[in-house]
């Protein structure tokens, strides 16, 4: 909007459901103050200043730019024939006038004042002042009917003085169109749904010297209002919000400080010096000392490794105690017993003159025990129980002799 296009004021109106600026008319008068060389009297018009729409007539109009007619009700535009003494042309539904007609009344001073506020009767109003130039328009050729009126009219001919007014068949025709925005400043504001109309200003630079001024949206601050500052609640909150802020940035930073010092003393196996230490400790440190160390710490250098593949070093010989197998009292004079440290490959000579070995049934069953002993425990003498066999001169029977075992057996027994 151009500031210095118009008068302000402080009254609005608001918008219709459509969007639309309409206002009520709540009434329209004339005033003529013709000047001493027109030689018009002043009192032609009657009771001074003439009322052409009452306000018991008051009702809404449509503010419509797209066209240039003022639609106003049959009574009221009866009342303007009247007093202007002119002729309405059913064909153009228009006022016109002749070269005699215009002149009186361009001569005659007439203005016209518009009351207009939201809704009829409303004391949120404004007045504005319509001179007759807004009224005084001609018709040229080419205007839809005007041939059938005038059929000697060309592209040449002169054109025809009229009124922008017509008669409307019923409310919703009320229409205020171009004609009335001549002299008048509409500020449509459509983010707060509402508009003004103010008294146009008709300056001489109007032009060259605008003062254009944006429409601010909806909760911002009024042009030319100087900015205050922060209010007190603003400064408090500003506070609060600074301080909280800090205090949580400074917990934060004390507690990855003393957690990871509670970490290095849990691997530095150092106990916590300090309340918080210990603090920290129980409750953060404590739950993670399980896979803080992967393996028991031998108080090396050395890093764990794994056993070479190479020879596999043998237990201390203390390790185990010497077991003996349970054996019935029978047969246990008959094992034989190799000591701890015989060489494998020393022959160990059997005892040949005891009883036990003869070659009765019985001391065969304990000889083939004697070979089964062994042969569980890795000493293949089963497999050579023919050769430790030999038939004896002196008898029939065999008898057993002394064999010399040899590196056919594996390892010894030992126990």
């Amino acid at each position: 909007m151009d500031l210095n296009r118009y008068y302000p004021h402080n009254t609005t109106f608001a918008l219709d459901p459509d969007l639309n600026p309409v206002v009520a008319i709540n009434q329209v008068t004339i005033a003529a103050s013709p000047p001493p060389s027109s030689n018009i009297s002043d009192s032609w018009l009657g009771d001074k200043p003439y009322t052409l729409f009452e306000s018991s007539e008051a009702d809404l109009f449509t503010i419509d730019s797209s066209t240039p007619f003022l639609w106003l009700p049959e009574a009221v535009c009866t009342r303007l024939e009247d007093a202007f003494g002119i002729v309405y042309n059913e064909a153009l539904q228009l006022y016109l006038l002749n070269t005699t007609q215009q002149q009186t009344l361009a001569n005659a001073n007439i203005s016209f004042t518009f009351d207009l506020s939201d809704y009829p009767g409303s004391s949120n109003s404004v007045s504005l002042h319509l001179s007759y130039n807004a009224f005084d328009l001609a018709l040229s050729y080419g205007f839809p009917g005007l041939e059938s009126v005038f059929p000697q009219m060309d592209v040449t001919s002169p054109s025809v003085p009229y009124l922008p007014v017509r008669k409307a068949a019923n409310s919703t025709q009320y229409t205020i169109g171009r004609m009335f925005l001549q002299e008048t400043y509409l500020i449509v504001d459509y983010q707060r749904n509402n508009f003004s109309v103010s008294q146009a200003k008709f300056a001489l630079d109007a032009i060259d010297n605008q003062d254009l001024l944006d429409i601010a949206p909806p909760n911002t601050e009024a042009p030319g209002t100087t900015d205050q500052g922060l209010t007190a609640g603003a400064w408090i909150g500003t506070a609060i919000g600074a301080l909280v802020g800090l205090l949580v940035l400074t917990l934060l930073v004390c507690f990855f400080v003393f957690r990871r010092r509670a970490l290095s003393r849990v691997r530095q196996d150092q106990p916590p010096d300090t309340t918080i230490d210990r603090y920290f400790t129980k409750w953060f440190v404590d739950n993670e000392k399980p896979c803080l160390v992967a393996e028991m710490d031998n108080g090396k250098s050395e890093k764990p490794t794994e056993m070479g593949t190479g020879d596999v070093p043998e237990l201390p010989t203390d390790f185990y105690k010497a077991i003996e197998l349970p054996v019935s009292e029978k047969y246990r004079e008959n094992f034989i017993v190799i000591p701890l440290g015989h060489d494998p490959h020393t022959p160990i000579e059997l005892p040949s003159n005891d009883a036990s070995f003869r070659t009765s049934k019985e001391s065969l069953e304990e000889i083939s025990l004697v070979s089964l002993v062994l042969s569980d425990y890795s000493i293949r003498g089963s497999a050579h129980n023919e050769s430790c066999w030999h038939e004896s001169p002196e008898s029939t029977s065999p008898i057993f002799s002394p064999v010399e075992l040899e590196d056919e057996m594996t390892k010894p027994v030992y126990f």
